[in-house]
């Protein structure tokens, strides 16, 4: 599964880079979460989804989620390979789980454990010798 999911996002990388060659980004994002969701509709149809019975709270944690979670930072991803080859912005992406660990901890109050941290510094490390090498 995580050698797939390697591949998976490496593919996607490559094929938005030469996309981008004739389509905005949001343009191209709009079309690869149309049809990733028709892709998983096949597996859980709306209608599942839609007749669950979530009240409005949880529709709006789940629009929230979905927008600031996903379509923001897939956005500027997307929009910042027009910038940076393939590899760099890859190697950049690896950063999202330290942000997001900085963010929980200074925004919402979690607590980070020693290993934690040095697993942050050994990600930043890594960005650092890849981004300079």
């Amino acid at each position: 599964a995580c050698l797939g999911g390697a591949v998976g996002f490496a593919f996607y990388i490559l094929a938005s880079r030469v996309a981008l060659r004739t389509l905005d980004p949001w343009t191209l994002l709009t079309y690869a979460y149309l049809s990733a969701g028709l892709a998983w509709s096949v597996v859980v149809p709306p209608w599942r989804i839609l007749t669950h019975g979530f009240d409005l709270g949880i529709w709006g944690a789940f629009l929230a989620v979905a927008t600031v979670g996903t379509v923001v930072p897939f956005g500027l991803f997307i929009s910042g390979l027009r910038f940076l080859p393939p590899t760099q912005a890859s190697i950049v992406s690896m950063l999202e789980p330290v942000v997001a660990a900085a963010v929980a901890y200074f925004l919402l109050g979690e607590t980070l454990i020693p290993l934690q941290i040095l697993g942050g510094a050994l990600v930043l490390a890594g960005v650092v010798v890849v981004q300079t090498a």
